[in-house]
C-alpha cells in the first residue's frame, strides 16, 4: 500500500515539539522568532536548533536579530527583489562568535527573555531599547571598533 506522497527528508517529531528559533524563507529583514513547545511548519520556514550546546536558542535569536547580522545578510546573503532569501546555505554561513563570555551570554539571554515577556503581554510593545542593548552586546561579541559600529548603524538605517 503506497502513499500518494513522500517526504524526502522525514523529520523527527521532537524537532517540532521543542524550543527552536524559526524564520521565514523570505523576509524583508532578519526576523527570527523563538518558539517554545509544539509548532509545526512547512518548507517555507526554517527551524534552527543548537546541536553542540555552545549557544542557547535565546542567544542565537539575539544574535540573528541584531543589526550586525541584518547588515551581514543584506550584504552577503541572497536576495529576491527586496526580500532576503534565508536558505539553509545562507543561514549556515552566518559567522557566529567562537568564544562567548558567560556574562555577555547571560545579558543577551535576559534581554531576549524580557522582549518575549513584553511581546506576550502586548504584541505591539516597544522593545527597541532592549533590541539596542542586544546590538551593543553583539558588537562586543564580535569585537567591533567604534568606527565599525558606526558603519553597521549607518547601514542598518
Amino acid at each position: 500500500n503506497q502513499s500518494w506522497y513522500s517526504m524526502l527528508w522525514p523529520r523527527k517529531r521532537e524537532y517540532f515539539e521543542r524550543e527552536k528559533v524559526v524564520c521565514s524563507y523570505r523576509a524583508k529583514n532578519n526576523e527570527f522568532a523563538i518558539v517554545d513547545g509544539e509548532w509545526f511548519c512547512g518548507t517555507d520556514v526554517y527551524m534552527i536548533m543548537p546541536v553542540d550546546g555552545r549557544y542557547s536558542n535565546k542567544m542565537i535569536g539575539g544574535i540573528l536579530n541584531s543589526r550586525l547580522i541584518g547588515v551581514w545578510l543584506n550584504k552577503r546573503g541572497a536576495k529576491k527583489g527586496q526580500m532576503l532569501e534565508l536558505t539553509k546555505d545562507h543561514l549556515s554561513n552566518i559567522p557566529l562568535p567562537t568564544a562567548v563570555p558567560l556574562n555577555i551570554c547571560r545579558s543577551v539571554e535576559m534581554a531576549v527573555e524580557k522582549i518575549i515577556v513584553q511581546k506576550k503581554i502586548d504584541p505591539s510593545a516597544d522593545t527597541s531599547a532592549l533590541e539596542r542593548e542586544i546590538d551593543q552586546l553583539v558588537y562586543v561579541l564580535y569585537g567591533l571598533t567604534p568606527e565599525e559600529i558606526q558603519i553597521v548603524e549607518s547601514a542598518a538605517r
